[in-house]
């Protein structure tokens, strides 16, 4: 959310419009506050906020806020928000917190990143997917794409790292010559268990190297042929998925949730969390490489309508109608 809130805000303001971004997160330890060219308020009083709502145009939030009800309701007609996240528990069920968000967004102008959320939903919205940075992630000449796969997410089990490296180790028992190299970046809690798991079935095959941020993460994934997001939870969107294909990857990922938005017809997918079906899709699609340059030609058109420019023109269109 931090990440598109930073790049639409860039966006709007290059397109000419006056740009105020609010939020509860303050600058901790030795941070110090970017060169945006917009205005960042941090934490303002109530009566700060009062006044920029009332002399904005468009009052734009990432997901629906409880405690930003008052005084937004009071301008509602000028309430948009982007639905980031399913208002549900991960069992499906709906606490109270999950209904009022519902009930409220029913009021508001909604814009979701996917189709599954704005399914989930179900209120009148527009359909305006996740930009990605296409200034950091691209494809970078004099990069050898010597690897194989790559995964790039938190350590964590909702992530399914852990699924990934299952496969691959069904995957090696099955075709004794089926070892493709895995980069594995990030970290989390996870991370003893998933080194453990490859020390003990698949050495010398996996690579842990932690966080990577900038120009070093694209490099790393520019060398890479393909990106896998093996995610177990139903993922909203996606915008990893697009970050390894606009540096060269295609890309496998699960198939629930707004994560096949993100991969379009630019790679595969399989049911969230079963690393059988993994397995058989990896040996599948890494020993038959006849579709892979159908992928290849749909990526440049997948990732146009992902630009930043795109997607603010989409939002401002938007605001436009309804406001």
């Amino acid at each position: 959310m931090e990440t598109v809130a930073e790049v639409l805000a860039n966006e709007f303001y290059q397109l000419g419009h006056q740009v105020d971004v609010v939020t509860t997160a303050s600058l901790g330890g030795n941070i110090s506050e970017k060169d945006w060219p917009f205005v960042v308020h941090r934490n303002p009083r109530l009566w700060t906020y009062w006044n920029l709502a009332k002399k904005s145009d468009v009052i734009l939030h990432n997901c629906v806020s409880l405690k930003q009800l008052f005084p937004d309701l009071l301008y509602k007609n000028k309430v948009f928000v982007i639905h980031h996240t399913w208002y549900r528990l991960p069992d499906r069920r709906l606490n109270l917190s999950a209904r009022l968000k519902r009930f409220i967004s029913g009021y508001l102008h909604n814009c979701y990143i996917s189709k599954a959320i704005q399914q989930d939903l179900g209120h009148t919205g527009k359909l305006i997917p996740n930009p990605y940075n296409n200034t950091l992630f691209k494809i970078r000449q004099g990069v050898d794409r010597n690897r194989s796969l790559v995964f790039l997410g938190r350590l964590v089990s909702d992530k399914g790292c852990m699924v990934l490296l299952e496969a691959l180790k069904l995957a090696k028992d099955r075709y004794s010559r089926f070892e493709p190299d895995l980069t594995v970046i990030g970290e989390g809690p996870e991370k003893p268990v998933l080194e453990s798991f490859t020390n003990k079935y698949l050495p010398n095959q996996v690579r842990f190297v932690g966080k990577l941020h900038g120009e070093q993460l694209a490099h790393t994934l520019n060398q890479h042929h393909m990106m896998v997001v093996p995610s177990v939870w139903e993922e909203p969107f996606g915008v990893v998925a697009l970050e390894g294909m606009a540096c060269g990857c295609l890309v496998i990922g699960s198939e629930k949730g707004g994560l096949k938005d993100a991969i379009g017809s630019c790679g595969w997918t399989f049911p969230n969390g079963d690393a059988e079906a993994l397995a058989n899709l990896l040996v599948k699609v890494w020993s038959d490489r006849t579709d892979w340059e159908e992928k290849y030609i749909a990526v440049p058109g997948h990732l146009f309508i992902h630009q930043p420019d795109q997607i603010a023109k989409k939002y401002l269109d938007y605001f436009n109608t309804n406001v």
